[in-house]
């Protein structure tokens, strides 16, 4: 389990987000967009080799991607 200790965008409520395991985490995030997802926290490092993704679908849910775990 990882904690975000960015609460910049934080609001009462609504904060929870579920991280899917993925292989190749650039690829797996064009390909969200391909079907209509924006980025809300692009790919970025971590730390420890794993990297992290945030993606908004087209029905406003967030879904959170890992790699590297």
């Amino acid at each position: 389990m990882g904690l975000d200790p960015d609460i910049q965008k934080v609001q009462n409520g609504n904060n929870a987000v579920a991280y899917w395991s993925v292989d190749e985490i650039e690829s797996v995030v064009e390909k969200f967009k391909t079907f209509g997802a924006e980025i809300d926290s692009p790919v970025i490092n971590v730390g420890g080799g794993i990297k992290a993704a945030i993606v908004k679908d087209p029905f406003n849910n967030f879904i959170g991607l890992i790699e590297g775990h």
